[in-house]
């Protein structure tokens, strides 16, 4: 498994726990990875990510909900308000979200469309050590070090998954991936305990909250910001005009991290190769939330693949 992101950990946990060898192999973990900085509300993956996204959203919030219920591993269920100006009517899937409930007007915010709902939110660092702690219990191994070449250092028999996230393209010769962009800005939080996200294309209105700390959105930039600072500056400045409590707070900690942007996301078998070889990337800015269900089927191909374990 090469790339130790959401979509890699957690594909690697649900091969191991199906009794597979695996290991996983990446130049980095934790916070060297950009799923560290994923605002990570799990909700329903809007239709224009095609049928197969959506039934993965489905089963993520369904997996990251019990993961929520049964405590301690960075997922919590928490109320939220869900807000756009990008349409005047509320979607029809809208209806079907855990908690729905539409907003007052005092609630809208001044957004068109405002409504309520219960979501699991993720601390991505703290659930990233608990799939890395998932995987080792299970029996599989994380190594450190940099792959120049999805062949190198396997035996021909082996199964090599590509996760590598934004970096996937170039061992997929892959021009359709394009890495976009975003920050996280981690602040101190002055007494909120819902989440707010604004439906948006390039700039947003979020946070999340994480106990003592909250974490503010959101942008989508085709290059890495120049000026992380002043851009989450900004972020800062858009989200207090929404929740006047957040004025003058200071960053605790900025991430940036690059979404792996794709038309549609890509898990299929490398025709081209000579051993087995299975690209799995491109889940863009719903990565987290589609891990566990694009894992289940990535799984489900590689069984496929080796009948009999």
């Amino acid at each position: 498994m090469v790339g130790a992101g959401v979509i890699g950990l957690t594909t690697a946990v649900v091969l191991a726990e199906r009794g597979y060898p695996v290991e996983l192999v990446s130049a980095g973990r934790g916070r060297a990875t950009a799923s560290h900085a994923a605002a990570a509300l799990i909700g329903p993956a809007v239709p224009l990510f095609g049928e197969q996204m959506l039934a993965w959203a489905e089963t993520g919030i369904r997996e990251f909900s019990k993961l929520a219920r049964d405590g301690g591993r960075g997922v919590r269920l928490q109320d939220g308000r869900l807000v756009t100006a990008t349409t005047d009517e509320t979607p029809e899937w809208a209806y079907r979200i855990p908690g729905y409930g539409p907003c007052s007007p005092e609630e809208r915010a001044g957004f068109p469309v405002a409504f309520w709902a219960e979501l699991p939110i993720v601390d991505m660092l703290p659930y990233l050590d608990y799939l890395e702690q998932r995987l080792r219990l299970a029996g599989g191994t994380v190594t450190e070090r940099t792959v120049t070449d999805l062949r190198d250092g396997w035996p021909p028999e082996t199964v090599v998954v590509n996760s590598a996230g934004a970096a996937a393209g170039k061992f997929a010769a892959d021009d359709q991936l394009t890495p976009v962009y975003g920050l996280s800005v981690i602040v101190p939080n002055p007494g909120l305990d819902t989440f707010f996200y604004e439906a948006a294309a390039s700039e947003w209105v979020s946070w999340f909250c994480h106990g003592d700390r909250l974490s503010l959105g959101g942008d989508a930039l085709l290059q890495p910001p120049a000026d992380p600072e002043a851009a989450a500056a900004e972020i800062i400045a858009r989200c207090a005009a929404v929740e006047p409590r957040l004025q003058g707070l200071e960053p605790l900690e900025i991430r940036v991290g690059a979404r792996p942007m794709r038309e549609t996301a890509r898990l299929e078998w490398d025709a081209a190769s000579p051993a087995p070889l299975l690209h799995h990337y491109g889940h863009g800015s719903v990565g987290v939330t589609t891990s566990w269900g694009a894992a289940f089927d990535a799984a489900d191909l590689i069984e496929e693949e080796l009948p009999g374990r």
